[in-house]
């Protein structure tokens, strides 16, 4: 027989706040749910739409696979609460008027029958809950449709879900995150639910569920099984401080928009972003540069013990997460860094840098005061990996200017042949670099490897070489010596 589904608006009340109401209309909440949605939600979200009976597909997987074999009874359906940071919301905007409720929708939380980690799949857009792109927030977004009495609703942010302390540990909903905004963003990739990860553990070290840890090679053999073919960084040095080299390349990583597993001891997170500090005086390498890492203040997290977007700074910063907890973590914290990268980005960070720093310096040679703007600053240098379609797509999108073509060497790089990744290193001066300005880039083939020549073309202000050729273009009216940095694998839209 068939049921309503009547959906409930939760506003604060005299005598009654809509958290109260949340949990009095969701039983399945638990203190533990409801505290944690609340400190991340409660400045931003002030309405509260509780829609009952809800099939959610990953828990039905679970259910499915580990819940029903219980002899305590467990329901298979959920209940799904969104989140809008406005008030007055009545029925008949929610029936027949939701689009007008597209801009103040900031997302959506499964709630589950489980024991006290109730929070299942939960997509929540970071700038609407205080983390600003506009302020130096740098993290990874995709979209994600939902419907709400058969209209679409759209949030645009990372997935999160807890653990259920049961069939799922940490490693698991980590790994779940990380696979769902893949197949989210790129159709590539496969839909994986939670149970396939807790089936792909190895039984090496007995079963695999309930309260089964995982290892980094679990994760490796996993993600591998999925489309991605991870890099393993070890953080730590031989003095069991944070290596400085392992740093900068976990934040190549992070800042070419790959979301990250991270270890600390006996917990594991993802690694979603980031934030910078300009104020940080970081020392120059061996060449004189500064490596954009030398800015990073903090990794934007995923924690399932916490809301989503939790920030990991230094030992000494006093916004990092878990103060309270038993532990508060520290980017010191970081043990093993598993990034998932494409099958076809076969060039490493670490020889991409390489190659990059030799062509670097040849051009300083033979160009420097184009490198250089006329300033007398450190260079600071930025490395990531994106497809060269993204390269291309938003090359022409930053040239365009009143519908004029303002930077012709966008439209020669659009038309250049080239691999589907590419290892691109933008280089400015300090000034020009906070400013999100470059004066120099150089392009290599990803595809390639260490030994051969993978350099595809690199741009200096007017000049742009291209087959050991160097061609200069003048534009009166045009001001090409500096160009506009790439920044959409992380925040833009």
């Amino acid at each position: 027989m068939t049921e309503f589904n009547q959906l409930i608006i939760l506003e604060d009340q005299v005598g009654q706040s809509r958290w109260d109401s949340f949990k009095k209309y969701c039983p399945d909440l638990s203190d533990w749910g409801l505290k944690t949605l609340r400190q991340g939600l409660d400045a931003y979200a002030l309405t509260i739409v509780i829609e009952p009976r809800y099939v959610c597909k990953d828990h039905r997987n679970l259910h499915s696979h580990f819940y029903s074999k219980k002899f305590k009874e467990r329901l298979s359906l959920c209940a799904r609460a969104h989140f809008f940071n406005r008030e007055g919301i009545k029925m008949v905007d929610l029936l027949g008027n939701l689009k007008s409720l597209a801009d103040n929708y900031i997302g959506y939380s499964i709630i589950r029958p489980v024991s006290q980690r109730c929070l299942g799949r939960t997509v929540i857009d970071p700038y609407k809950v205080g983390r600003k792109f506009a302020d130096g927030f740098y993290t990874l977004r995709t979209l994600f449709k939902s419907r709400l009495n058969g209209q679409a609703l759209n949030v645009h942010g990372y997935p999160y879900m807890s653990q259920d302390t049961e069939a799922t540990v940490c490693a698991h909903t980590a790994l779940w995150g990380m696979c769902r905004y893949l197949s989210e963003r790129y159709t590539v990739y496969p839909e994986t639910y939670p149970y396939d990860f807790v089936m792909g553990t190895t039984d090496t070290d007995g079963r695999s569920a309930p309260y089964r840890g995982m290892t980094y090679t679990d994760y490796s053999r996993l993600l591998t099984q999925f489309g991605c073919h991870p890099e393993i960084l070890f953080m730590r040095d031989g003095t069991a401080k944070l290596s400085t080299e392992m740093l900068m390349r976990l934040y190549t990583y992070v800042e070419s928009g790959f979301p990250v597993l991270a270890s600390y001891r006996g917990h594991v997170v993802s690694l979603v972003g980031h934030t910078s500090d300009f104020g940080r005086m970081p020392a120059p390498n061996k060449h004189g540069w500064i490596d954009s890492s030398g800015y990073l203040k903090q990794f934007v997290v995923a924690d399932d013990n916490f809301f989503p977007y939790q920030l990991l700074g230094y030992q000494d910063d006093p916004d990092n997460y878990g103060q309270g907890y038993p532990e508060t973590y520290s980017m010191e914290s970081l043990y093993t860094a598993v990034c998932p990268l494409p099958e076809k980005v076969y060039l490493p960070s670490k020889q991409a840098r390489e190659q990059c720093e030799i062509l670097l310096k040849k051009l300083i040679e033979s160009h420097s005061a184009a490198v250089m703007a006329g300033q007398a600053e450190p260079l600071v240098t930025r490395l990531f990996v994106t497809t060269s379609a993204a390269l291309k797509r938003r090359k022409l999108e930053k040239s365009l200017v009143d519908g004029k073509v303002a930077d012709p060497f966008a439209v020669t790089i659009a038309e250049l042949h080239l691999p589907h990744f590419v290892w691109v290193m933008e280089v400015s001066p300090f000034e020009l670099y906070r400013q999100g300005m470059c004066t120099t880039e150089i392009v290599l083939d990803a595809t390639a490897n260490g030994l051969e020549d993978c350099l595809l073309y690199a741009r200096v202000g007017e000049k742009f070489v291209l087959n050991n050729k160097v061609r200069e273009l003048k534009k009166p009216g045009l001001n090409l010596s500096t160009f506009t940095q790439f920044t959409n694998n992380l925040g833009e839209s």
